[in-house]
């Protein structure tokens, strides 16, 4: 199994690969590059090749060549429509506007848009609440408050994550002067937009002229397309709906939507995508688990689907059963030192349970690594600046053991999921997802557990009640299912 640090490695460089490629290449690229700088190369061929196979960064073409999404999106049109308030100050807020154009790993706050080849100039004001949260409807109720509070003008301490923001917040906007300036937005509240680079996070701003000559009843041509265009958009995700599905986010969603169907969605008549959703009488964002995401209205998101037909669980968890993330074996080992605990055995159990059985050279690699991490972390260790973080790291671990134990269940048992309830597996799939973040961030970057300890304790607390609700159903679920596989013989 591929560690964190060669996955790492790999998807940086798909991020800012900007030639097609195919696996042998990359692999002989990033072997020379390891050399260059004297790092161990521990990459096969083959395990490259399925990598890349499996990386939603990477596009395959036909005769396995493979783009990267900054390839993709390279010169793709989108569009932005302006706020009667953003008109007033001459001003536009990023939002989600940029979904999916524009890497999600970019903070929009980052993002610099251009206009006659200058970089336009950010700036910040204050709106009231209600005028802004459309703008960030993409990013799903549950994430739109912490992405307003990560904006560097918003003043607000990000311990007020999860509780109710004031009626009025400072943002960061850019400025649209320069354009006003040159008469270009008088008769429209439409910007075309380019994206100049995915990775970068830069745009290029086009604006549209839609003038109304004589008669406000007079419908331009650019607005009469831009409406086929809605409709079209809408028709079409409704048409692939099932094999976009929900993804693992809306933004996924909608760069699965831009895969199917650049050339329609990316012209000079183009409407938003926000937008879109908010016109279309037959999609909404919805409920799906704790999150959102795009679907159709008044029905429910089911855990599997034709999206998943080459899998029985909504997620991959293949990867448990040969080899165990780097990240989790380090949180763990930092665990052991913390409660000077050296019962490897104990700590396997807690990963793999008891009906696991491992081939002898994964179970002999995992503990020669937990060990080799232990040993590491134990000269170096402070009990008293672990303390806070330390306290974190043990919950989100007992919650981790326990989804942990479920979903290996399920998935080295090949149950079948369908019979299952969907939104406890839904949810499942998303507090496995929350923790195995949660613990990357113990292991990558502490100072930011440090800086959240609040907000991570309350959406730890969170998750705890959460997983409290599902655990019966599922725990129920498997013992129907492990009954099905006994007959009883009179």
């Amino acid at each position: 199994m591929l560690d964190g640090t060669i996955k790492g490695y790999i998807d940086q460089y798909l991020k800012l690969l900007e030639r097609p490629f195919t696996p042998v290449m990359l692999w002989n690229e990033l072997k020379a590059d390891c050399k260059v700088m004297n790092r161990p190369f521990l990459l096969t061929k083959e395990e490259c090749k399925e990598y890349v196979e499996r990386n939603p960064l990477a596009i395959k073409l036909p005769g396995n060549i493979y783009i990267t999404r900054a390839i993709f999106f390279k010169d793709a049109l989108f569009s932005i429509k302006l706020t009667p308030i953003e008109k007033q100050l001459h001003v536009f807020i990023p939002g989600d506007r940029t979904i999916p154009f524009i890497d999600s790993d970019t903070s929009i706050y980052h993002i610099d848009f251009y206009y006659k080849d200058v970089p336009l100039r950010h700036g910040k004001n204050v709106f009231d609440k209600a005028m802004i949260d459309p703008l960030f409807t993409l990013y799903g109720a549950e994430y739109k408050d912490e992405v307003i509070l990560a904006d560097p003008a918003c003043q607000l301490n990000e311990s007020d994550a999860g509780l109710e923001l004031p009626s009025h917040i400072c943002l960061t906007t850019i400025s649209l002067q320069p354009l006003y300036d040159d008469g270009v937005l008088e008769n429209t509240d439409r910007l075309l937009c380019r994206v100049i680079d995915w990775t970068a996070g830069m745009v290029e701003i086009l604006p549209q002229t839609d003038s109304k000559e004589d008669s406000v009843l007079k419908i331009d041509e650019l607005d009469l397309k831009r409406q086929q265009w809605f409709k079209s958009i809408e028709q079409n995700f409704i048409k692939y709906l099932q094999s976009i599905g929900p993804s693992d986010s809306i933004y996924e969603q909608l760069y699965k939507l831009a895969r199917l169907t650049k050339s329609d969605l990316c012209t000079p008549y183009c409407g938003s995508l926000s937008e879109m959703i908010k016109q279309s009488d037959a999609l909404a964002i919805v409920p799906y688990g704790v999150e959102s995401r795009i679907w159709l209205k008044d029905q429910e998101i089911p855990a599997l689907g034709v999206w998943s037909l080459d899998r029985k669980f909504p997620v991959y968890f293949d990867d448990m059963l040969y080899g165990v993330p780097e990240y989790i074996l380090e949180a763990f080992a930092t665990e052991m030192v913390k409660q000077k605990n050296e019962d490897y055995e104990a700590v396997y159990h807690k990963i793999y349970p008891s009906f696991v059985e491992l081939d002898k050279k994964t179970k002999e690699d995992f503990f020669l690594l937990l060990k080799k991490r232990h040993d590491i972390i134990n000269e170096h260790y402070n009990s008293f600046a672990d303390y806070t973080v330390g306290e974190l790291r043990h919950r989100a671990l007992q919650l981790f053991e326990q989804a942990n134990a479920i979903i290996i269940d399920i998935a080295y048992h090949d149950m079948d999921v369908k019979t299952f309830p969907s939104r406890e597996i839904i949810i499942l799939c998303q507090l496995y997802a929350h923790l195995e973040g949660l613990l990357m961030s113990f292991v990558e970057d502490d100072s930011y557990i440090t800086k959240m300890q609040d907000v991570i304790a309350s959406s730890l607390e969170g998750m705890e009640v959460c997983f409290d609700d599902i655990k019966d159903p599922l725990e129920q679920s498997i013992q129907n299912a492990r009954g099905k596989d006994f007959t009883i013989i009179k």
